[in-house]
């Protein structure tokens, strides 16, 4: 066979990311001070403190707490309710929970989002109703954070992860999005310690939630497809977290040629 010189093409990635938080702001919170309040249900209502601007990508993070009078569990159920806007709940029914029978308090997180939305102004109300079917709820609390994010690519929640201890760890979560990309990653928990933790390296810390003690919240944009969010500052005794990974960015491919050597 003649020798012949091969052109290989080698792939180069380089990540870059698209996705831009363009505001993060907390919505609002409720307490039911007694069994009776929760069980009718608690509405936290809010709304965003400027225009959204139409397709962009919108998110509602919910923080729950609920000290229970028994080992029973005293999970609450949501609802999401905008004018002329449908929430859709992360991963078809996600509510991360976390029961300490021990101390007798009940911890969520869950998430909402909208995408490709239409302009939301900021005067129109978002609501959040919680509803709990326990009779052995001493009172309840629910407070929820918004995000307003520019040029995500998705168009449903891709990856998420719902995680949570009772062993005393800093709160974190791992997430694999679509293979190829970069993700804007959100990630928030709802702990029992007091004192608020740093956000991870790389992210932003958004705010934190002021009667759903303990509850943060953290962002970026650019991450890996395969990633692990986390928090900094110190262990929390126990809490539940849910994480949000949305395509931002495609890993490029540029073409650089090398040549190779004969090959019989």
């Amino acid at each position: 066979m003649m020798r012949s010189l091969a052109a290989i093409l080698l792939l180069i990635g380089s990540a870059f990311g698209s996705g831009t938080a363009v505001q993060v702001a907390l919505g609002g919170h409720a307490t039911g001070a007694n069994n009776a309040a929760c069980q009718a249900g608690i509405t936290a209502t809010g709304n965003y403190p400027v225009n959204t601007t139409i397709g962009n990508t919108l998110i509602l993070y919910i923080w729950g707490s609920s000290p229970t009078v028994s080992n029973l569990n005293g999970n609450m159920a949501y609802s999401v309710t905008t004018s002329g806007v449908t929430w859709t709940q992360a991963n078809g029914s996600w509510v991360g929970q976390l029961f300490d029978n021990v101390n007798h308090i009940v911890k969520q997180t869950s998430a909402y989002g909208v995408f490709n939305a239409a302009s939301i102004s900021s005067g129109t109300t978002i609501s959040v109703n919680a509803i709990t079917a326990s009779n052995q709820i001493s009172s309840c609390n629910v407070e929820f954070v918004l995000f307003e994010i520019s040029g995500l690519t998705s168009s449903a929640f891709v990856s998420g992860v719902l995680a949570g201890t009772l062993a005393g760890t800093t709160p974190s979560g791992s997430m694999t999005g679509t293979a190829g990309h970069t993700g804007f990653v959100i990630f928030g928990f709802s702990g029992e310690g007091s004192s608020a933790l740093t956000a991870g390296t790389g992210y932003t810390l958004g705010p934190n939630a002021v009667t759903t003690v303990l509850g943060q919240i953290e962002y970026a944009s650019a991450q890996p497809t395969s990633v692990t969010a986390s928090f900094a500052g110190g262990a929390n005794p126990g809490w539940v977290g849910t994480g949000l990974w949305f395509t931002d960015g495609v890993i490029s491919a540029t073409s650089v040629a090398r040549h190779q050597g004969s090959v019989f």
